[in-house]
């Protein structure tokens, strides 16, 4: 029988004042049951001690590996980290969020076993962090638009292109509808991979932003339908369930 084939999985991490959180999102990582992979820390310019943390992780992990440039929002970090990695296929992880142990394994095996399919996206847990304990979970993981619950073969940021760097917010949103809108099959699996937690940064900061930067991703989608009015253009919801 001949062995497994391994493909290697870049894990690219946006990283902006992350000191709290970045080290469990990164050792979340490390944790993996597949262990063959490449993560990107992308510095956006951060101003506390990211960088220290980063460097640390750098300098005692072979598979870890930096960038950095100055603040340019997540869509431009990610952008920096497609360009960088070498991998076959490429993930995201926010640096406050975390996986569980099994995700890129269950995620990688469907891949591989259907090539015909180039993403696939799991449940997401919301959870907010509690002084009576640590994680309290909100809600039932439910399967919400997110890059950090999704694997990408690397040659869809050729085909349907890269994140939108004018967007601050919803910028995932817009990536997966040029996905559709480019025949893209997206598969839904009944996993809970992603970990997001939900704190006052995340959950208030700029919402006027939000809805505005919303309102753009819409109009975008509108305006390729004017160009080309004989195609079938849709918003996820995303794909069929496996």
């Amino acid at each position: 029988m001949k062995p497994a084939f391994h493909p290697l999985i870049s894990i690219i991490i946006p990283v902006y004042n992350a000191e709290k959180y970045l080290s469990e999102a990164v050792d979340s990582i490390l944790s993996q049951n597949y262990k063959k992979i490449e993560v990107i820390l992308v510095d956006d310019g951060s101003k506390d001690k990211s960088v220290d943390i980063i460097n640390k992780y750098v300098q005692y992990h072979k598979k870890i590996i930096s960038i950095a440039h100055d603040n340019s929002g997540p869509s431009a970090a990610r952008n920096n980290g497609i360009k960088l990695a070498s991998g076959e296929y490429i993930t995201f992880l926010d640096s406050d969020d975390f996986w569980s142990a099994s995700c890129l394994q269950t995620q990688i095996m469907f891949l591989r076993r259907n090539p015909d399919c180039k993403i696939i996206w799991g449940k997401t847990q919301f959870f907010k962090d509690n002084e009576s304990k640590k994680y309290e979970n909100i809600g039932e993981p439910l399967h919400f638009l997110n890059v950090g619950s999704a694997l990408f073969h690397k040659t869809l940021f050729d085909t349907v292109g890269l994140f939108d760097e004018n967007l601050g917010f919803s910028e995932d949103l817009d990536w997966f509808s040029r996905a559709r809108e480019a025949g893209e099959i997206i598969v839904k699996q009944p996993h809970t991979v992603l970990y997001y937690r939900s704190h006052e940064t995340n959950m208030t900061k700029n919402k006027g932003i939000q809805e505005l930067d919303l309102i753009k991703v819409l109009k975008k989608s509108l305006d390729r339908r004017r160009a080309f009015p004989d195609t079938d253009i849709e918003l996820p919801e995303i794909g069929t369930t496996i």
